[in-house]
Formats: structure tokens, sequence, C-alpha cells
């Protein structure tokens, strides 16, 4: 059997027998029990509305966008990471709008998937970006974009220089994907 291993060669310290033994409880238990114990609170998000004019400006700034998209003006260049604009993203439905509308957006020059998540490797919103922005994501995700001309795959610390702007790849621990054994990951932004 193929022991998962971490990428600095650690493995996980939990077995198939703490996963039945997890499982078996919550099942024992029920799940009644475990909604006992949520917070029933409602929050809502604060919001501030935002039409995207400051990110129509070259001065460098950075806004939120949700979860972990993020809008750059970078070395003259609108950079989104992990971009998600959906409604929906699997079974779960936004919790708050994005912090600027995708049709608010400058023309996006540059996209950075950090891993392949279904919350950070979003199809609908990459198409509605569309294929004209340079799309920068971790070594063999390429494939999953063969559509767009524009993709650069890069490996652990390797980088991509786009005019004034420099893309590398940082590292990070990841977890556990069923639609390809393990995520793959990271891009970062810096001028």
């Amino acid at each position: 059997m193929t022991v998962y291993k971490n990428l600095d060669g650690t493995t996980p310290d939990k077995g198939f027998g703490d996963l039945v033994r997890w499982q078996s409880d919550r099942l024992l238990r029920g799940f009644a029990a475990m909604d006992r114990k949520r917070d029933r609170t409602k929050f809502t998000t604060p919001v501030r509305e935002n039409d995207g004019a400051a990110l129509r400006t070259e001065s460098a700034s950075l806004t939120w966008i949700g979860h972990a998209t993020y809008a750059l003006r970078l070395a003259k260049k609108m950079i989104v990471t992990d971009p998600v604009w959906s409604e929906r993203i699997g079974p779960q439905r936004r919790k708050a709008k994005p912090g600027v509308a995708l049709e608010d957006m400058p023309r996006i020059d540059v996209v950075t998937i950090s891993h392949t998540h279904y919350d950070h490797f979003d199809m609908p919103t990459l198409r509605r970006i569309g294929k004209e922005a340079l799309y920068v994501v971790p070594k063999d995700c390429g494939e999953l974009l063969a559509d767009f001309p524009r993709v650069v795959e890069l490996g652990w610390w390797e980088s991509h220089v786009e005019g004034d702007l420099k893309t590398r790849v940082c590292r990070r621990s990841t977890g556990r994907c069923a639609c390809r054994g393990t995520a793959t990951n990271v891009c970062g932004a810096g001028s």
C-alpha cells in the first residue's frame, strides 16, 4: 500500500483506524449532538460598496473579493488570485457578494491559481475572465486549462516574468484532493 507523504517527507499522524473511529463516533452520537454545538448566531459580512474605480488607476492596490480571491494592481497590471465570482461553488452558496463585481473589474492581465481545490479553481469564473489573460498555475495543472492559450506552469521556486511583474511559486503544506490524489499549489505575485 502506498503511504501518502507531504513534500517535506512527513506523513499524516492518523491512520485508517482513526478515520473509522471518527466516522463511527459521528454516527453513534448522531449529527444532532454536533448541531447543538454549532454557533447559531447570525453573522453578516460587513460590506462596503465598491465599483472598482480604484482598481482602474495605475496605483498599486489590493482589494479583497472573497475567500482567497484578491485583485492586485502591481507593475501596472491587474492580477487576480484564485478568482471565484460564481454564485455557487459545488453545493455551497456564496455567503457574501464579491467585493467588486467581475463586470466592474478592469481588464484582468494575470490570473494566479494557487491549487486545484474547487474553491480556488472555478472554471466558470475563468471562462468569464477570458483567454486573453496570462494564467500562472502550479506544475501539472496546465492541462486543466488546455483551451486557454496563455498558460504558464511553474514548479517550486520557479518564476515567470511578464513586463515588470515577476510571479513565483512558493512552497506551502497541502491537503488531500479527491480528484488528483494530492492538491497542487501555490502561486504568488510581486513586482
